[in-house]
């Protein structure tokens, strides 16, 4: 078995809308595909809108994310600012959770 590769992460950052940010990360990510990398996008201000949007659409369910779908600090970190709780199957999911800025009892 070959060994694991780590990731390589490229964040792509600007508070203010209309400058492309989407565009340049599907760009990146069909650059780094062509050159038979896998490749992630995940834009965080799209995860953060559904998050939104499911709550409202259901404000009685306390939806639980789970840790081990996507470990990435910045979704984590996204997911608990806006209050959303999290399922996780060890420890180490724990602490990361904790360290997005979950508290205890979510």
């Amino acid at each position: 078995m070959a060994p694991k590769r780590k990731a390589t992460i490229i964040a792509l950052a600007n508070q203010k809308g209309g400058v492309a940010k989407t565009t340049s990360v599907a760009s990146l990510g069909a650059a780094f595909a062509e050159q038979g990398r896998r490749v992630l996008l995940v834009d965080l201000d799209i995860v953060r809108a559904k998050t939104r949007r499911f709550r409202a659409s259901l404000p009685r369910v306390r939806p639980h994310f789970a840790v081990k779908a996507n470990p990435d600090p910045r979704v984590l970190s996204a997911l608990a600012e806006l209050g959303s709780s999290f399922d996780c199957a060890t420890p180490a999911e724990i602490e990361m959770a904790l360290a997005a800025g979950a508290s205890p009892d979510r």
